[in-house]
């Protein structure tokens, strides 16, 4: 009977209902959240909702605990479920708003609204509910009606930050300084913690430009929030800008021990290291770390790279090979492997760098890092779609890595693939958080095809988020410039002379706007007193000088160059400016000697080279420009593209196609992504290699990229070489673009003439032969006998009760 009773006591146990249970699960996850316990936490709020799905009261501390932490995903989707089982829920209707508030982009203010009108069908007075319909409305543009609720909320409620931070944006947006930073004090000395108005203030001292008066709030702000490490970082920032290498070294260390076991943090000490007090310095940081009993194996991969940058790649090589050695077939060796791989590209070894990738995937199928390395010389080797594969199983691994994102770019344009490149692109932008190199090359890409609004957005998103970097200043202001939006432009200016006093690309920024709005002494004057600086740059000197020119001065402009070259008699640069302005003054002789002075001086310069070799053109001495491009390519000029190219080109227009071919070819390998280089590649393999399969395709894998092409000569390539593996119809469109294009070219004529006769359009085709032909009398092409050859083709009648003859297809794959 005991036994029996004991049974009945623990069935009667193990019987608690769902609700007790849910209960006690929730009366655990307050404790927890009291004992600031929130990953504890968490976990029994999720077994409350695992028994009570629609349990509203701790739904929501389960949305305001992932609120809490940041994870705001995660608590929009919370909140929504919420609202869903309880629509009259003002504090989770509200949460939403600030939520989608915090996106900035129009579309989540409009979502905001949304929550906030209905929390105020709930709760018409309620103040916050008012003052973020205040912020709403500010934000979709109904500027004066937020400004008068959120004055309203405040005159009624002077503690709501909310309505504070509408009017403080009002007074910024007026350019009122001094109220804007009357309104945050006031609202900081009643809520001294609150971290929207102190981030507001922060910013208010940064316009002041006061480094005191900055560095002091910075200071204030990692006392008052010692855990956010933003603020600490950019204390740290702040403290370098000031020379004080302690004090920035120890507050990036109190950021590492912000994070134990963290890697990164501490790489970010060893890099300051590097930069602040030199690599013995980093040196002797990592084999600290390395010896602690915290060791990384990430940190000797660090060492291993200081040892390359220190010009010593053998103790690189030797360091990697020791942990690959040691760590076999893990993780870590795997990393290794990666990085010895890496050293042995940048070697030229790629045959050794691929085994090594090959070896890592065999023991790691989706190493993503590997798998980026495979895609890059399949990418180099035109094989875009095995590219395309790596690079996408990569990113399964890996979905917001930048550098896959730009790969698959990269592949995706060599593809053919224009739309999938750009949407790539604008990924990467985002996963970077708006990489300044990165947003600036998407911006360029968007500017290539005139979507230039787009590009001055995704500009403007990066400054916001790096506000100090030249090169997306610079890139702003240009297209500022160019829709003349010229008081936009000097902002800029000022903006760039403020961080960077000195930076002489303000002075040309300012002064081009200056010009635009008809000020051109001053600009003038402004440019003269840059490019009379002690070490003015070559872009400022040069748009001096055609500032002088476009005014009809050209002495001034030489008188300039005379004066800086009496001062820096070794000026390459200069002497080049000073031969243009001799060859716009009609002096061909003294243009030629500064040209050639130019190369005396320095022979690894371009410019020198190209600019003589197109006098001698100018001059009919053919064969004289073309030793002057030999000269600079066997000078091993900094830059050899142009000259290669130009060699290139004459090459071809000299029957030597063979040369032709070989310069190309190499042109290619160094820049496999200049259009122009792909594209004269391609044409030259498809015109005289076209009975040779292997280059046949090797031109196809080339001019792949080029089937959505605009620009003619691409199109024309395209085309022709889709003929040539016989499919017509694909080649039709691509020429008659071209040739439309370019009337008055013979070759792109002959092509589309050519397509069409195969297509059976008689007609079309012969005008474009016949055309061609015509233009041959001045400018020959080469295929004038098959010209002729097909319309006799095309004029010959067709025997009775046949079709018209079709003239043969010519080589196909």
């Amino acid at each position: 009977m005991i036994a029996l009773l004991a049974g009945c006591a623990f069935a009667l146990a193990g019987c608690d209902s769902a609700e007790e249970r849910a209960q006690r699960h929730y009366e655990r996850a307050l404790e927890l959240i009291e004992q600031g316990e929130p990953q504890k936490a968490q976990i029994e709020l999720r077994n409350v909702l695992r028994l009570q799905e629609n349990n509203v009261e701790a739904r929501y501390r389960f949305a305001r605990l992932l609120h809490d932490m940041k994870d705001y995903n995660g608590a929009a989707g919370q909140y929504l479920r919420v609202v869903e089982l309880d629509p009259r829920r003002v504090d989770a209707r509200l949460a939403l708003a600030e939520i989608f508030l915090l996106a900035g982009r129009r579309e989540a203010a409009i979502e905001a609204e949304k929550h906030v009108d209905a929390a105020l069908n709930v709760a018409p007075d309620d103040p916050q509910a008012q003052a973020l319909k205040a912020t709403v409305e500010y934000r979709l543009g109904q500027k004066e009606e937020g400004v008068a609720r959120a004055r309203k909320v405040l005159e009624a409620h002077p503690d709501n930050v909310a309505a504070r931070l509408v009017l403080i944006a009002a007074a910024l947006d007026a350019e009122k300084l001094d109220e804007a930073e009357s309104l945050a004090d006031e609202g900081l000395s009643r809520a001294p913690r609150d971290l929207s108005l102190n981030i507001v203030k922060l910013g208010l001292v940064e316009k002041r430009g006061d480094p005191a008066q900055l560095g002091e709030r910075l200071r204030f702000m990692v006392e008052t929030f010692p855990d956010n490490a933003g603020f600490r970082r950019a204390y740290a920032r702040w403290l370098d800008e000031q020379g004080d290498v302690q004090g920035a070294e120890a507050q990036l260390r109190a950021l590492a021990d912000m994070s134990p076991g963290a890697v990164e943090p501490r790489l970010q000490v060893v890099r300051y290291l590097n930069a602040a007090r030199g690599p013995e310095a980093a040196r002797a940081e990592l084999e600290r770390l390395i010896a602690s009993p915290e060791r990384k194996v990430e940190y000797e991969l660090a060492l291993a790279s200081l040892d390359l940058s220190q010009g010593k790649p053998e103790e690189a090589e030797r360091r990697l090979r020791e942990v690959a050695e040691r760590e076999g077939a893990s993780a870590d060796g795997d990393k290794a492997r990666v990085e010895l791989a890496r050293l042995m590209l940048r070697q030229g070894r790629d045959d050794e760098a691929q085994k090594l990738v090959e070896e890592v995937l065999a023991n790691d199928p989706r190493n993503e890092a590997a798998l980026t390395l495979r895609a890059s010389r399949l990418i180099d080797e035109d094989k875009p779609e095995e590219a395309i594969r790596d690079l996408r199983a990569a990113l399964d691994a890996a979905p917001r890595n930048p550098i896959i994102l730009l790969k698959l770019a990269q592949a995706h344009e060599r593809n053919g693939s224009r739309e999938l490149a750009m949407e790539r692109l604008g990924q990467a932008v985002q996963a970077s958080n708006f990489d300044p190199a990165i947003a600036l090359r998407y911006a360029q890409a968007l500017i290539a095809q005139d979507k230039r609004d787009v590009a001055e957005k995704v500009l403007v998103d990066a400054l916001s988020r790096h506000p100090q970097d030249r090169g997306l200043m610079v890139e702003l202001a240009r297209l500022r410039l160019e829709r003349r939006d010229f008081g936009a432009a000097l902002q800029l200016a000022e903006r760039l002379e403020q961080i960077a006093p000195g930076d002489d690309a303000a002075a040309r920024i300012r002064a081009a706007a200056l010009i635009g709005q008809r000020r051109v002494d001053e600009a003038m004057s402004l440019l003269a007193a840059a490019a009379r600086a002690d070490d003015p740059s070559i872009e400022t000197m040069a748009s001096l000088v055609r500032g002088h020119l476009a005014a009809g001065e050209p002495e001034k402009a030489e008188a300039y160059l005379r004066e800086h070259l009496q001062k820096n008699p070794n000026d390459a640069r200069a002497m080049i400016l000073l031969g243009s302005v001799q060859l716009a003054r009609g002096d061909a002789a003294a243009a030629e000697a500064a040209f050639r002075d130019a190369v005396r001086a320095d022979p690894k310069l371009a410019d020198g080279y190209a600019n003589l070799a197109r006098m001698r053109l100018a001059a009919g001495d053919e064969e004289g420009a073309e030793q002057v491009l030999r000269d600079g390519i066997e000078a091993g000029v900094e830059n050899d593209l142009p000259l290669r190219l130009a060699l290139a080109l004459r090459l071809d227009s000299t029957g030597r196609t063979d040369e032709a071919i070989a310069q190309y070819e190499a042109l290619y390998a160094r820049h496999p992504d200049a259009a122009i280089v792909a594209n004269n590649y391609a044409s030259l393999l498809a015109e005289h290699r076209a009975d040779d399969p292997q280059a046949l395709a090797r031109a196809y894998a080339i001019a792949k990229r080029f089937q959505n092409a605009r620009q003619p000569h691409l199109q024309d390539t395209y085309g022709w070489i889709m003929h040539l593996r016989g499919d017509d119809a694909a080649a039709e469109a691509p020429l008659r673009a071209a040739a439309a294009a370019l009337p008055n070219n013979a070759l792109v004529r002959y092509h589309a003439g050519v397509v069409l006769a195969r297509l059976g359009r008689a007609d079309e085709a012969r005008a474009h032969l016949e055309a061609a032909l015509e233009l041959s009398k001045k400018s020959p092409f080469g295929r004038e006998d098959e010209a002729r050859a097909l319309l006799a083709q095309l004029d010959a009648p067709a025997p009775e009760g046949q079709k018209p003859a079709q003239p043969d297809q010519e080589t196909r794959e």
